[in-house]
This record gives structure tokens, C-alpha cells and sequence, in this order.
């Protein structure tokens, strides 16, 4: 199921302590680069839960004049 990736402080002002909530939006929440916590969560009993991440590089960007760039008009 697709989700958002809210920030932490983004879902803090939203939905305080969302951290336990049950009926918060599902997302995955991030903390810079290298943190993601999934909400929410099962806790009462608690459940193995499983995250899976499709990862898009960044698209080049046009340095020169004669760079190619996809929204250019077709030159006929």
C-alpha cells in the first residue's frame, strides 16, 4: 500500500503522539537521511511488521546550453 513520508516534526504538529495512536494515517515517518519509523503500529499484542522501499535517483540537471532537456520544444 503506498504511503506518505511525513517528517517527524510534519506528523508532530499534525498528529501528536502519533507514535501511539492507533487510528493515525498510515505512514512512513522520517528523520534525515537514514531513519524511518512506520505509523502506526500494533502494540496491544504486537505484530512483526514489514516495510518495503522502492528508491528513485535523482534526475540529472542541465549544466550546459546544449545540455538535453526533456521539456524543450521539438524543433521541426
Amino acid at each position: 500500500m503506498p504511503v506518505d513520508t511525513p517528517s517527524m516534526r510534519e506528523l508532530d504538529g499534525y498528529s501528536p503522539e502519533w507514535e501511539n495512536n492507533a487510528s493515525a494515517w498510515p505512514s512512513l515517518v522520517t528523520a534525515g537521511m537514514d531513519f524511518v519509523a512506520p505509523c502506526p503500529t500494533q502494540t496491544d499484542p504486537p505484530k512483526p511488521l514489514g516495510v518495503s522501499l522502492v528508491l528513485v535517483g535523482n534526475a540529472p540537471i542541465p549544466f550546459y546550453d546544449t545540455d538535453f532537456c526533456a521539456n524543450q520544444p521539438r524543433r521541426v
